[in-house]
Parts: structure tokens; C-alpha cells; sequence
């Protein structure tokens, strides 16, 4: 069993993988801006508290405000029967 480390460090951000027999397992970033990018989208780091938070304030108002829309997705709509049982 093969395993590596890989760093990439740059000014704004450090980038560590941990990569097992070929095989990408973890990877984790640290960034010295609170704002950034994921992809395209603006993102913003956010301390885990503040996080929960905001997530447990949107539940309160809208049990299903966290699933997707998707019709066909079956774990949100076993969700979503649960939630309207739960009324």
C-alpha cells in the first residue's frame, strides 16, 4: 500500500491531499481570506457555530428548506414525508 502526501502552499492558501495506492482520500485547504471561491460560486468562511445556526434558524422555518427539488431524489422525498407527518 502506496502512500502520499501532496502540499501545494501559496501565498493565499495552503493545499494538502493525502492520496492512498493512487487513489485521492482526503484533502483539506486552508485559506488566509475569509472569501473565496468553490467552483463558481462566492463562498465565505464561517465559523462552525454561526454555521449551525443559520441552519437550525432556516429548519425552524421551513423543515424541507435543505433538500433538493429534485422529484426523483428519494432520500428528500422520504424527508419530506417525514417532515409533513411530523405537522
Amino acid at each position: 500500500m502506496s502512500e502520499e502526501i501532496l502540499i501545494n502552499v501559496t501565498p493565499r492558501e495552503t493545499r494538502v491531499a493525502l492520496v492512498e495506492n493512487g487513489m485521492l482520500q482526503e484533502v483539506h485547504v486552508e485559506r488566509a481570506t475569509r472569501r473565496g471561491y468553490v467552483g463558481n460560486a462566492p463562498s465565505q468562511l464561517m465559523r462552525q457555530r454561526q454555521a449551525i445556526s443559520m441552519a437550525v434558524a432556516m429548519l425552524q422555518g421551513d423543515a424541507a428548506s435543505l433538500l433538493c427539488d429534485d422529484p426523483a431524489c428519494a432520500v428528500c422525498n422520504i424527508a419530506r414525508k417525514f417532515t409533513a407527518e411530523q405537522r
